[in-house]
């Protein structure tokens, strides 16, 4: 028996600007029929544990990317709509410690500039 066909759509936003990632996400709801499924309770999971500019610049969801795809849900949404955003770390590094200031007892690698 045959697989079905997977459908997948590749678009390219020349900057983070929040305004065209919501086009395209608008776009890309339009394209899969899926606007009458945007309702009720929605968690979205990006990755901000490591938003550090040392430890690991390219491993971060950018906030601009998170406003785009939230502007594209709340005006593609069928009924009311809740957005929850959601992180938790996995890398042995309590999540509190990625956005806590250095302690006096010595420097914290995750938020040290």
């Amino acid at each position: 028996m045959t697989p079905p066909r997977r459908r997948v759509i590749l678009r390219r936003a020349p900057a983070y600007d929040p305004e065209a990632i919501a086009r395209i996400v608008r776009e890309g709801i339009a394209a899969f029929g899926l606007a009458e499924r945007i309702k009720g309770k929605v968690t979205i999971k990006p990755s901000v544990v490591f938003a550090h500019h040392k430890v690991a610049p390219s491993a971060f969801t950018h906030p601009e990317f998170i406003d785009g795809l939230v502007s594209a849900l709340k005006a593609e949404a069928a009924g009311t709509l809740e957005i929850a955003v959601s992180e938790k770390c996995g890398a042995a590094v309590p999540t509190i410690s990625s956005s806590t200031p250095p302690s006096s007892k010595g420097s914290n690698p995750w938020t040290d500039a």
